[in-house]
């Protein structure tokens, strides 16, 4: 839903559409490689001392996954797309 509003807002801004999917697919990826390093960091342990922690935790806190993905769909809205 928030990349169809995205793709909407994006048709709107710009006129053609290798911009769009461009930052579309951008956004895609971004937002799934910070979930993926977030599962992998505090579910299944992997760098987990780096952090402080013994080991993988039981659940990632309810807030974590929406700032996440605020954060790293407000940078890569940030960047420009010079097409």
């Amino acid at each position: 839903m928030i990349l169809g509003v995205t793709a909407i807002m994006l048709l709107i801004a710009f006129a053609q559409c290798s911009c769009r999917s461009r930052r579309l697919s951008s956004i895609a990826f971004s937002v799934s490689a910070a979930f993926g390093i977030t599962v992998l960091v505090f579910q299944h342990g992997y760098g987990a001392s780096l952090f402080g922690l013994e080991g993988p935790t039981e659940a990632i806190f309810v807030v974590v996954p929406v700032l996440v993905f605020a954060t790293v769909f407000g940078l890569s809205m940030t960047t420009r797309c010079s097409c």
